[in-house]
């Protein structure tokens, strides 16, 4: 199944903590990309005005990752449209789940002219989390970290999943878009509602 439009949920100034566990996020509707246990995800966006928080709960049945993450390993791609310098800049984020003992989760950024992409350092977050027949990621990219991100609001957006089976084999993806021309993707639908579940699980804290 394919996403189309991507929503954004809408969420206080230091409502959202990435500590990998999304039942915080509850209050927010998935976005469901594939429907094979192999290879799917369900997905939330939500915005702070300081960056981009995402929780996804992909479920595959061999995760492929090494010390140094690539393009041949298990990956959650967003792609991001921004308006910059007259066109649109595009930024890919490549999020790496880790394994326990092994490997820790990064985020990749992908974004011309830089040929070879760079590992986001903090301000940028990423933690895994358990999921049976899976895995689960939730990470927050701040806007300036992006060229564009000030004009958020205007970005249009895809979703991948790029999955490798077997480790020396070809990735398949899933993508919420067949289009492959960014001008063309569907908008970022920012301010889709409140993260209202995780505002009643703040104030009892």
């Amino acid at each position: 199944a394919q996403l189309g439009e991507l929503n954004v949920a809408t969420a206080r100034a230091g409502q959202l903590r990435v500590d990998g566990d999304l039942g915080e996020w509850s209050g927010v509707r998935p976005q469901l990309l594939g429907d094979d246990a192999s290879g799917s995800v369900a997905l939330r966006l939500a915005q702070d005005g300081s960056g981009l928080f995402i929780a996804a709960a992909v479920h595959d049945d061999a995760l492929v990752r090494s010390e140094r993450p690539n393009a041949s390993e298990d990956a959650l791609i967003l792609e991001l449209a921004l308006p910059h310098a007259g066109h649109r800049q595009l930024s890919e984020l490549w999020l790496y789940a880790g394994e326990l003992g092994r490997t820790r989760a990064q985020i990749a950024l992908h974004a011309a002219p830089q040929r070879a992409a760079g590992v986001l350092a903090a301000p940028a977050q990423i933690v895994e989390g358990p999921l049976a027949g899976g895995y689960t990621i939730e990470a927050f990219v701040p806007w300036s970290m992006l060229a564009g991100g000030a004009s958020f609001r205007y970005a249009r957006a895809r979703v991948r999943l790029h999955d490798v089976d077997r480790a020396g084999q070809p990735a398949h993806e899933l993508a919420s878009t067949n289009e492959t021309t960014m001008e063309r993707w569907p908008w970022l639908m920012i301010d889709q509602g409140p993260v209202a579940e995780i505002g009643r699980a703040s104030c009892r804290e």
